[in-house]
């Protein structure tokens, strides 16, 4: 076997997140860390109330299958958490942006409004075997073969961040978690979004839809000034801002959060500075 250096013993080694500064406003959530000595499997089995949140690895692009991190692959570090959790009988989040099955279940918005028995029945659903094996979108094969032993929960989102338009806050209260692995792909999109939470946007929202007179001005302003249709649409439709709040992140909401370097995907790319001693620029 190879003898490992000091880079590839960083990488591998397991990191503890705690909440150090609440997120809100424009600012995510800050965090602890906690350097852990060892790979994360070897603290596993030692956790209880523990679960893995797995999120979107249902590309087909790069997601980890050329990084390699000591003598595997960022997949094949993944592969051995959950053949683990498998065994251990954990609960998986299985979470993949599918906005035609999210919207299914009702938009961002409309989940809200929702009354609890409808999101019970959606909670419920989500946590059959069969959903996730009958997915339109799905976890790539080469992870999803092996949750066969855990307890796996199929959450299709709309968007990037795992608690916008989806019932990932009821799960994680329903199974009793406190605990999270976390791991999957982009470290510096979707996976960040949900540990560090989302901060607050504002933007310029038509307050209603285009008449054909309207239609009949942008296409004319489209045509003298060689601007796109959107940019037409922004002039001649009336809008007002509309600002969407700060979402909790899993730090903002009391989870412990473990996770690694070698199974946070992200290409080639550094992580960002949010990841803190991950970034390697704290």
């Amino acid at each position: 076997a190879r003898i490992l250096g000091l880079s590839d013993l960083i990488n591998l080694e397991a990191i503890d997140f705690g909440l150090r500064a609440a997120g809100g406003g424009v600012q995510r959530a800050q965090p602890t860390c906690r350097r852990l000595g060892v790979p994360v499997e070897q603290i596993m089995r030692g956790l209880h109330d523990a679960a893995i949140v797995l999120i979107d690895m249902q590309s087909g692009a790069d997601v980890g299958q050329r990084r390699y991190y000591g003598d595997r692959t960022v997949l094949e570090h993944q592969q051995s958490i959950i053949a683990l959790a498998a065994e251990l009988n954990w609960v998986i989040y299985d979470i993949v942006i599918d906005q035609e099955d999210a919207a299914a279940w009702g938009s961002a918005y409309a989940l809200k409004d929702k009354p609890s028995y409808e999101k019970q029945a959606i909670v419920e659903r989500q946590r059959r075997p069969s959903y996730a094996e009958g997915a339109r979108i799905r976890t790539i094969g080469s992870l999803s073969h092996l949750f066969a032993g855990a307890r796996v929960r199929h959450i299709p989102k709309p968007t990037h961040p795992a608690f916008v338009g989806t019932l990932f806050a009821e799960h994680l209260k329903a199974d009793g978690v406190t605990t999270v692995i976390v791991m999957g792909y982009d470290a510096n999109q979707c996976v960040k979004a949900t540990v560090f939470g989302v901060p607050e946007t504002t933007q310029d929202v038509a307050v209603r839809e285009p008449t054909k007179e309207d239609i009949g001005e942008i296409e004319k302003l489209v045509a003298r000034e060689r601007i796109s249709a959107q940019a037409a649409t922004k002039r001649i439709v009336p809008s007002r801002p509309v600002t969407e709040p700060y979402e909790p992140g899993l730090l903002d909401r009391g989870m412990q959060v473990i996770s690694s370097r070698c199974i946070l995907a992200s290409g080639y790319a550094p992580l960002d500075d949010e990841w803190a001693v991950l970034s390697g620029r704290r």
